[in-house]
């Protein structure tokens, strides 16, 4: 159990997940969240800690959750993911994953992330110009 924080007080403290466990969470288990474009919105405009990035992705054990988180770091410019990056390239291996694990077996093949980019790079990056 790791990404648990503790909030409130006394008797009514509760457990919560960190902002980057939960995202890590969302990509591991899509059909639980509010959609992958809101998860992909969230992971562009959030500020995310790298040196916590790396455990959760490790303790989970989802290479594609990695691959994903990778590829969108890259293609939103996040210098400061720099190092999560490069520990999911490391990561990346022969087997091909879908970039939306509940859409469609179709789109173009990025070999570099082992990803079948199963949405345009345009919707993509159309949906983080899109805030409301």
């Amino acid at each position: 159990m790791v990404g648990i924080e503790f909030q409130g007080y006394g008797n009514h403290q509760f457990r919560i997940t960190d902002k980057e466990k939960t995202i890590v969470d969302c990509f591991d288990l899509p059909q639980y969240f509010g959609g992958y474009e809101e998860l992909i919105r969230a992971f562009a405009y959030t500020r995310l800690n790298t040196q916590k990035l790396i455990p959760y992705c490790e303790a989970i054990n989802n290479i594609a959750v990695t691959k994903r988180m990778g590829f969108l770091a890259e293609l939103f410019h996040k210098e400061k993911n720099s190092m999560f990056q490069k520990y999911a390239h490391y990561k990346v291996n022969e087997k091909y994953s879908l970039f939306d694990p509940l859409g469609a077996n179709e789109g173009k093949y990025l070999s570099k992330w082992k990803l079948r980019i199963n949405m345009k790079e345009d919707d993509i990056l159309s949906i983080i110009q899109n805030l409301y």
